[in-house]
């Protein structure tokens, strides 16, 4: 596929349940923005709280956006395939996760992105968040508030993402084409239905390995700030230990072969 796109545009994907203390300082830092080529769809999964009415009051005189409310709660990743279909409408599109409880560090992260995107080279990209909360074993040993770090070089190499931790995390990007040749069967649990949690991970992995180490880049600068101080976060024991078993079984999967230029 060929990559010809002038400007790059911007997908942005913000999928948001029971968000309303954070929805708007989301969406405001999506808005602000200081490079307007993008488009956003924001979908509330059928959330009990004024996530929906906070986020339109935000986003209503605001072409850019679209809000859509789901009926009942489908987690994350159907709405993710959803919403991606409706902001992305070109293969060269790249697709932009902004989780609705999260924000963007800056007005100029988009403006990174595009600068980024403009070789189209580039069809991947992951990069370093700040946590809102930082934990104390982190303070205690001075370690810089990242969220993650680059793969290392013999996993990129070999493209062994499926044995080593899932590092692919916010901010992730990544054109629409590579997203589009993830095999649906492989978002699904064994029962049929899309996984209900670690869909980064599903979809990560496929696209990682098709997208291989001369494709992939990773950005240690801060884009985007990680909510994990409240109580729906990946912190919590039993989500932590369920998502980590779902990655233990999308992880035997079989790989991806490069997927060719």
């Amino acid at each position: 596929m060929l990559v010809t796109s002038t400007p790059v545009r911007i997908a942005v994907v913000t999928c948001a349940w029971r968000c309303q203390d954070w929805i708007e300082r989301c969406l405001r830092s999506i808005q602000n923005q200081s490079y307007r080529q993008f488009r956003c769809v924001v979908v509330d999964d059928n959330s009990d709280d004024a996530t929906a009415q906070r986020a339109k009051a935000v986003i209503d005189s605001d072409s850019r956006f679209e809000l859509i409310q789901t009926s009942q709660r489908r987690y994350i990743l159907p709405n993710t395939l959803m919403a991606t279909a409706i902001a992305a409408t070109q293969d060269d599109d790249v697709v932009v996760i902004v989780d609705g409880d999260d924000w963007l560090k800056s007005e100029h992260v988009f403006a990174h992105i595009a600068d980024l995107y403009a070789d189209p080279a580039v069809w991947l990209s992951y990069g370093n968040a700040e946590r809102l909360r930082r934990p104390w074993k982190d303070r205690v040993r001075r370690l810089p508030n990242k969220l993650t770090y680059a793969y290392p070089a013999p996993v990129m190499e070999g493209r062994y993402f499926r044995y080593f931790p899932f590092l692919a995390t916010h901010l992730r990007t990544y054109r629409k084409f590579l997203w589009d040749a993830v095999r649906d069967a492989d978002l699904r649990d064994d029962a049929g239905e899309y996984f209900w949690a670690a869909g980064d991970a599903a979809a990560g992995f496929a696209m990682l390995e098709m997208a291989g180490a001369e494709h992939i880049r990773y950005i240690d600068d801060i884009l985007y700030v990680y909510n994990n101080d409240h109580s729906w976060s990946d912190n919590r024991p039993a989500l932590r230990d369920a998502k980590l078993e779902l990655k233990m079984q999308i992880a035997a999967r079989q790989r991806y072969p490069l997927l060719s230029a």
